[in-house]
């Protein structure tokens, strides 16, 4: 019997995908890169599989994916007013949870953008266990996530207008 097949999908890469960059352990049988902007999708690598689509109504089976990276994300969709700014952030997590499996991870990060009230959702309501990493913690999950982020307290501040954060969610073992 062979294992299950993982799948990492990272949403927004741009052109620096943060997962699989930063995390070469990453051993996945499929990393898919997903983005609605062409151009970004273009610099991604092609050693990605890349997927032009929207986060709004991502293309995947519910309950398919193992775990999502989406990377200021959410601050180019509500802060900067992206394109794909069409849907609220409700909207967005509900999506994310349809398409994780039971105890999949979800990881939010934004240290660039930073919309506040992501970090203050109610994730329990879309069947979310929350561990938000926060001022000096984000150093705890960089190094929990083997983060090669050369990035120190005055880089983060330069980076981002507010203070940056990451929050790792993982979806109940079933849904609710």
């Amino acid at each position: 019997m062979t294992p299950e097949q993982r799948i990492v999908v990272e949403i927004g890469p741009g052109d620096n995908p943060m997962s699989k960059k930063t995390r070469p352990e990453i051993t996945s049988d499929r990393y898919l890169t997903l983005d609605s902007d062409r151009w970004a999708l273009s610099e991604v690598g092609s050693d990605n599989e890349r997927i032009r689509a929207h986060m709004g109504g991502l293309p995947f089976t519910d309950s398919t994916i193992d775990e999502i990276w989406a990377m200021n994300v959410f601050g180019e969709i509500i802060i900067k007013g992206s394109s794909v700014r069409d849907y609220s952030s409700e909207h967005y997590i509900n999506e994310l949870s349809r398409v994780l499996k039971p105890c999949g991870k979800l990881f939010i990060g934004e240290f660039y953008w930073r919309p506040a009230h992501i970090r203050y959702l109610a994730f329990e309501d879309f069947g979310f266990e929350l561990v938000p990493y926060v001022g000096n913690d984000i150093y705890e999950f960089i190094d929990k996530m083997n983060l090669n982020l050369k990035i120190d307290a005055d880089g983060f501040k330069k980076l981002s207008a507010t203070d940056p954060y990451f929050l790792e969610l993982t979806k109940a073992h079933q849904s609710q």
